[in-house]
């Protein structure tokens, strides 16, 4: 049975990949192809975790802060794994296991000869995946989900830090690493470009290199891909959120209101204004000039840089023909939605109020208060407090609020 391992990188649409194989789970195991669920899903960043050793935000989540911790954490979880693969090889030709986090977290060779030694056990052969963007891109977008996950830097600080001497973005280094576990024809490196992808689709093109045999008309592609491009208004919003708000530095409904903000403010289509960019592209491009020349050598066989250089001088903001007026709505429209949730008014909706009505008017009637109804006032207030234990309890044990009654 054969592995095929996606490791990133990070910022080439792998949560585009990972849902597309996850909503597809039936239809790939009908043509002989598992999905690893074991180490989470659709995203299977807990094998990445395993045979990382360094702490991060992973760590910080599970409540992990020795490696004593780390061995209690994952006990059994490679037994499981080997569990889960063998149940898979007795109707599947290929396992798919992917997560950007290896690109990330596994940085030390030893990591990544102990994720080999592992994988060769259970797998006749491993292929790697790996897709990659131009640095300064790959920098520019990194700074999105830095604003998603709690950081309040500002953009000229993420763009500073991009250097050739570290092999997250140095990919003759990074993926030097990798071959040198895995075998230098192991590794499948292609450039995150959609012109160059089978059928202008990642998730084509993924089927097409890495799955043959594997019929992609019988597939389902209708769920469009993620898409994590935030606008100017989101992502400094987001800071200034995240400033205010630091993540995990509060009370569970101090942390659940920051939760219910930057989920307001990221998923509002019509914030999506602007894009940063990154005035140092040209000089990021031109540093990383000889290394991507290395890469190119080894892993795409051409001497030539195989990024394209990026426009010099690049405005930091750009407001791509927005007017002052689609500006001033958007900023509105941040403005009322973040009142909503921080008084309270996001737990109900227009009809909320005929519903509340009718519940009041039982105390006229004689009428006792219905489970329905009960439910459905437990429901609004833990949209309140939704880290309320009693709260969650009764809704647990009433069954979910009934919108209908």
């Amino acid at each position: 049975m054969r592995c095929v391992l996606h490791i990133g990188t990070e910022k080439t649409g792998s949560t585009t990949i990972q849902d597309f194989l996850h909503a597809n789970t039936l239809q790939l195991l009908a043509q002989g192809v598992g999905l690893c669920k074991a180490a989470g899903a659709p995203n299977n960043r807990r094998l990445a975790a395993y045979f990382s050793r360094q702490p991060d935000d992973y760590w910080r989540a599970h409540h992990l802060r020795t490696p004593a911790d780390h061995a209690r954490h994952f006990k059994g979880f490679l037994d499981g794994l080997r569990a889960e693969f063998a149940r898979l090889g007795e109707t599947c030709h290929s396992v798919v296991i992917s997560a950007e986090h290896f690109h990330s977290r596994l940085r030390h060779p030893d990591d990544i000869a102990a994720l080999r030694d592992f994988l060769l056990s259970c797998f006749d052969q491993v292929q790697v995946l790996v897709y990659l963007r131009e640095q300064s891109e790959l920098a520019r977008s990194l700074y999105s989900t830095a604003m998603r996950s709690g950081h309040a830097n500002p953009p000229e600080t993420m763009f500073d830090r991009i250097g050739p001497d570290d092999p997250y973005y140095n990919y003759d280094l990074f993926l030097s690493k990798w071959a040198d576990a895995f075998g230098q024809d192991a590794i499948r490196a292609v450039l995150f470009d959609r012109a160059g992808f089978a059928g202008g689709d990642i998730r084509r093109d993924v089927v097409q290199r890495m799955l043959p045999g594997v019929d992609a008309d019988r597939l389902d592609f209708s769920r469009p891909p993620a898409n994590e491009a935030l606008g100017l208004i989101q992502l400094e919003t987001l800071r200034r959120i995240n400033a205010s708000l630091p993540r995990g530095q509060g009370d569970a409904q101090r942390n659940a209101l920051r939760t219910r903000l930057v989920k307001f403010v990221a998923g509002s289509a019509g914030l999506d204004l602007g894009r940063f960019r990154n005035p140092r592209a040209a000089e990021v491009h031109a540093a990383f000039d000889a290394s991507n020349r290395a890469f190119a050598r080894r892993f795409l066989g051409r001497d030539d840089n195989p990024f394209p250089a990026p426009p010099a001088d690049q405005p930091l903001r750009d407001w791509q023909g927005a007017t002052p007026d689609a500006v001033l709505a958007a900023t509105m429209q941040a403005v009322e939605g973040m009142l909503a949730i921080l008084t309270g008014r996001d737990a109900f909706a227009e009809d909320d109020a005929d519903r509340l009505r009718d519940i009041a008017l039982h105390h006229d009637r004689g009428t006792p208060l219905s489970r329905a109804d009960a439910a459905y006032l437990m429901g609004k207030a833990a949209l309140l407090r939704p880290n309320g234990q009693k709260l969650q309890r009764k809704l647990a044990e009433w069954g979910s609020p009934d919108p209908e009654g």
